[in-house]
């Protein structure tokens, strides 16, 4: 538990160290979900979506698309360390969420960043609303 409180310093060296206290912790449970900028986004899931976690106006950016036989979910992400995975999720009424079908691709940009999109088939019916979500889970 001791990154729980992983103090982040001013000398423009903390999202270096807290990406390095991320790949050390080895596990959500020890990472936690905390929100040091209080912007609604948990600092793990705004890093590994290539936002700042520390930056107030820093917020992940998600673009959805829709075109005649899926939709096209897009976001930028950071290279996660090898026991963290990220998963689409996708939802007709918010309330049961599976996997969202399709594969997801990375592109390399720069920084170590990666824009990530991911081709989601329309489910059959073709339902009224269909929701997203993005989820960090634990590598087996």
């Amino acid at each position: 538990m001791a990154f729980l409180s992983l103090r982040f310093d001013t000398d423009a060296a903390g999202a270096e160290r807290w990406s390095d206290a991320l790949i050390e912790a080895g596990a959500l449970s020890v990472l936690g979900g905390g929100d040091a900028d209080h912007d609604g986004w948990t600092d793990l899931l705004e890093y590994a979506l290539g936002s700042e976690p520390l930056g107030e106006f820093s917020t992940p950016k998600c673009g959805v698309v829709p075109d005649a036989t899926s939709v096209v979910v897009s976001t930028r992400q950071r290279a996660l360390a090898p026991w963290l995975g990220l998963r689409l999720e996708s939802s007709e009424s918010l309330a049961e969420w599976a996997a969202a079908g399709g594969t997801s691709e990375l592109t390399s940009l720069e920084d170590g960043l990666y824009m990530r999109t991911q081709a989601v088939p329309y489910p059959a019916g073709a339902p009224a609303s269909l929701f997203f979500r993005f989820c960090l889970y634990q590598e087996p």
